[in-house]
């Protein structure tokens, strides 16, 4: 029998719903009809509902990492994707900021799946490994940064690294990293930085937020 041509995706789909929830012997000569070899659509819609569902769905638990740092140091934490980064990020950040302290650590995705790490002081190279070892979640980093630098002195080098996917954050405020798990890994879900607002500020609190910035030489 000659198959048919479809006339709407919606006529498509309709038959797709039949063959996966109504696998009757009949559905071999209608899928015959409007789907040329259509052997492996019938061969799927043999297998029961349950046992689709079962090979479909695995385990997913969601866990919050704390990041452990002292108040005066600022994390930005981000993907990437190949252990390259850990030389181009390092050399981003002290062609950025001359005499930078920093410490990175990068979660390796595959491989010897190691904490891959640099940087300029020990003390924020330790807290970048202990950090990115908690975290365990595959290509992604943390960038620890000591006094007197800020994410704003290095966040448009770090972004413009080729190998950088994703920022996901940059503070220094108390942070908590929101991380999905399976048995294939973790991954970053999303963070929760700092605390909820307590209000909407007013004329006064516009002016205090503009003069601070005029203060610490952002705005003439």
């Amino acid at each position: 029998m000659k198959p048919l041509r479809l006339r709407s995706l919606l006529e498509l789909a309709s038959i797709l719903l039949l063959l996966l929830l109504v696998p009757l012997p009949s559905t071999k000569r209608l899928a015959a009809a409007f789907i040329p070899n259509s052997s492996l659509l019938l061969q799927h819609s043999s297998i029961s509902r349950d046992t689709r569902l079962k090979m479909s769905v695995s385990e997913l638990s969601i866990k919050i990492v704390e990041v452990d740092k002292p108040d005066d140091v600022n994390v930005v934490v981000g993907m990437t994707h190949f252990i390259k980064s850990v030389d181009d990020i390092h050399e981003a950040m002290v062609n950025a900021v001359p005499d930078i302290k920093f410490g990175l650590g990068f979660c390796e995705a595959s491989g010897d799946r190691l904490v891959r790490w640099t940087g300029t002081d020990e003390r924020l190279i330790d807290i970048a490994k202990r950090n990115a070892l908690a975290m365990a979640c595959g290509h992604s980093f943390i960038l620890v940064l000591g006094p007197p630098v800020f994410p704003i002195h290095v966040l448009k080098s770090l972004k413009d690294v080729p190998e950088v996917c994703r920022i996901l954050c940059a503070t220094q405020n108390r942070l908590q990293l929101v991380v999905a798990e399976t048995e294939a890994g973790r991954g970053i879900m999303g963070v929760i930085d700092g605390e909820t607002p307590l209000g909407v500020e007013e004329e006064d609190q516009i002016k205090e937020r503009r003069n601070f910035l005029k203060m610490i030489g952002y705005k003439l």
